[in-house]
């Protein structure tokens, strides 16, 4: 659901409802694809990873070439526009506050809209959705009084937003230029056409194409005997990292949620795991890790409403062992042959002394064993009795860790 709102402008008989649910079945054939490219350009923002940000969305459409140069309604500001329009064209407050002077973006001159479209790109000046609210930031999105909308980031496309987006795209780039006669068509021509595009687009983003495809990670990597063997194995470091790091949110998850005695992780969290135990490197950026976060979360289908809420801005016990594994993956280890020939006990045991030694020894070893998805030299369970090896040692010793002294008492 979530993508007719945008593309039904034709009243209200059946032959418009048809068409609605046209492109509603032209989105829902590319559904997945849609989610790769929404998940990876909204893990491309610093501020708010829940939604595309005006930055990532100008990338969007340069990287799967959404604009078209000479076009008269579909050039890279036509689409900037559009962006400021698909924020803004529930309520447009203008100077006056009275409810008959407020105007529709569409309807503003031209001197205004580009006013906005610049605050906008600034990051500064008034709300685009609505007088007197805060823009969102991390995990900590402020409400708005309506309860449809109320966590809808004020500078950002949600899933929602991004797909009816991407409808009046289609209508810009193929109805209004005589290519396509429906609109349902040229959804489905547009999409059609994201595929290659898609990859390329993921490398820019410093990912590769595989970090995205959640279910297929989760079925071929994740979800295994081998996996489950290795995370039995750990619990008691697993445990001590969800008491430290996992915000206890019983009376939220019984209240709101109805996640009983569930403890979550939030972003916040999650970045001080990563710093604390010095996970970001050469191999797996902080743009890495956070669409590692954004892709383990479990979905729900109503984003905006505050039960599904806390799921969305939150890594369950679950989603948390699956992140573990996504970024073992992405995290480079040795071979059982070098660990032995080391002398080191273990995987960890090797790259912590890797770690300290640090310089030229480091990044050789780095460049030596390639991390990423489909190109590891180790399989997944693996990398991941590498990585929590590594983070048992640095809980034990204390050694390679930052920012605070991480030893058995702390935990």
């Amino acid at each position: 659901g979530g993508g007719g709102g945008g593309g039904g402008g034709g009243g209200g008989g059946g032959q418009g409802e048809d068409e609605v649910d046209e492109v509603g079945r032209a989105l829902w054939s590319s559904y997945r694809q849609l989610l790769h490219i929404f998940d990876g350009y909204s893990s491309f923002g610093d501020t708010d990873i829940f939604s595309i940000s005006a930055q990532a969305f100008r990338q969007m459409c340069t990287d799967l070439e959404l604009a078209e140069k000479k076009s008269k309604v579909c050039t890279l500001m036509h689409l900037d526009l559009l962006f400021v329009e698909m924020n803004a064209k529930e309520v447009m407050a203008l100077e006056s506050p009275q409810p008959q002077q407020r105007q529709r973006f569409g309807l503003l001159p031209p001197p205004e809209r580009e006013r906005l479209l610049r605050e906008l790109h600034r990051g500064s000046g008034r709300n685009l959705k609505r007088p007197g609210a805060r823009a969102a930031r991390g995990s900590r999105e402020e409400p708005r009084a309506d309860e449809t909308d109320r966590y809808n980031a004020q500078r950002g496309l949600n899933r929602y937003e991004f797909l009816q987006t991407l409808v009046h795209i289609a209508a810009r780039k193929y109805v209004a230029t005589g290519v396509e006669k429906d609109l349902s068509r040229a959804v489905a021509t547009l999409t059609s056409g994201m595929g290659e595009r898609t990859r390329a687009a993921m490398a820019s983003l410093g990912l590769s194409h595989g970090d995205q495809l959640a279910d297929v990670f989760r079925r071929e990597h994740a979800y295994t005997a081998e996996v489950s063997d290795v995370l039995e194995e750990y619990d008691s470091t697993l445990q001590a990292l969800v008491r430290c790091y996992m915000s206890d949110l019983t009376r939220v998850g019984r209240d709101v949620v109805g996640l009983s005695a569930e403890v979550l992780l939030s972003y916040d969290g999650y970045c001080r795991f990563m710093r604390d135990f010095r996970l970001i490197d050469a191999t797996f950026s902080m743009r890495q890790a956070t669409a590692t976060f954004v892709v383990s979360r479990m979905r729900a289908i109503d984003e905006l409403g505050q039960a599904n809420r806390v799921k969305v801005l939150h890594l369950s016990r679950l989603d948390f062992y699956e992140a573990l594994v996504r970024a073992a993956v992405n995290k480079s280890w040795p071979s059982e042959e070098e660990v032995r020939a080391s002398g080191c006990d273990d995987a960890g045991d090797f790259v912590l002394a890797s770690m300290e030694e640090g310089g030229a020894a480091h990044a050789r070893f780095l460049s030596e064993h390639p991390a990423g998805y489909g190109k590891q030299l180790v399989p997944t369970h693996v990398c991941l009795q590498g990585l929590l090896s590594l983070l048992t040692r640095m809980i034990a010793t204390g050694r390679g860790t930052s920012g605070r002294a991480l030893t058995p008492a702390s935990f």
